[in-house]
């Protein structure tokens, strides 16, 4: 599989990328989710998604859009292992914002080892870091949020990701975004988690919008309601409408998509 124009779409080099260092791999992660958003227009759509590489490429790049884990990571996975990385692919859910726990395995990600150092690497979560997480504890800044990784008390070799904004970090009251499995999966491991996901009409994603993109100064997220541009500076919400809200996909995602749902309400 050539991976060469998803190379030159986010601007990264093939010969950096196969040292295999952890700033090769930081950059990747970097440029990926600068020019690639996390997003489900697709599947709040009610429109088929696919974990194919090859149409996935074709989607970020002659098309311009993003994607969810399943086709964001994946790629990930893919071009990563590619290009000479020791990978897994793992599966884990997500902890939505009112803190009660999924379905297990409606969240794929990878793990790269790196000089007998693991570390978690998502291009498909949404507001995340734009680097490696290690999974041996350490503090991950990003923005102004800090993350790390701990073992889970009750299952073996399993692991969450934490997050704590750095003005509370001295409280030590983090909170659960991802439980993982660190266990290698398959592709066809997937398939009746990725049908669940996309298709069952109560799952998240068909219910709420939910676009996000990594910024230089930070990130901006979009809602049915409002995008939310996030800077060092602090939060701007704008409004979102019938009228504004292709404009705003454009502006603040690059995307060049209609939403029926949002037409003429």
């Amino acid at each position: 599989m050539d991976f060469f124009d998803l190379e030159q779409y986010i601007g990264i080099d093939e010969i950096e990328m196969r040292k295999h260092s952890v700033e090769s791999l930081q950059n990747y992660i970097e440029q990926f989710m600068l020019n690639i958003p996390f997003e489900a227009i697709d599947v709040f759509n009610g429109n088929s998604i696919t974990m194919d590489v090859e149409t996935n490429l074709e989607k970020y790049i002659k098309h311009h859009r993003g994607g969810l884990c399943y086709e964001n990571n994946f790629v990930t996975n893919m071009y990563l292992k590619s290009r000479g990385f020791d990978t897994k692919l793992i599966s884990g859910y997500v902890k939505p914002p009112n803190n009660d726990w999924k379905e297990m395995d409606t969240h794929l990600s990878t793990i790269v080892s790196i000089n007998d150092k693991d570390y978690i690497v998502d291009t498909g979560f949404g507001h995340f870091p734009s680097q490696p997480i290690p999974l041996d504890g350490q503090y991950i800044y990003d923005e102004t949020d800090v993350y790390r990784i701990v073992p889970s008390n009750q299952v073996k070799n399993a692991y969450y990701v934490q997050m704590i904004e750095q003005n509370n970090i001295q409280y030590n009251q983090w909170t659960d975004l991802l439980y993982f499995e660190n266990t290698d999966r398959t592709r066809e491991y997937f398939d009746s988690r990725f049908d669940f996901t996309i298709n069952h009409p109560d799952y998240a994603f068909k219910k709420i919008l939910m676009v996000n993109k990594k910024t230089i100064s930070g990130h901006n997220t979009m809602s049915l309601n409002h995008v939310t541009i996030t800077t060092e500076l602090g939060k701007e919400k704008i409004a979102v409408t019938s009228e504004n809200y292709r404009e705003l996909l454009k502006e603040y995602f690059g995307l060049d998509v209609t939403i029926p749902r949002l037409e003429g309400r």
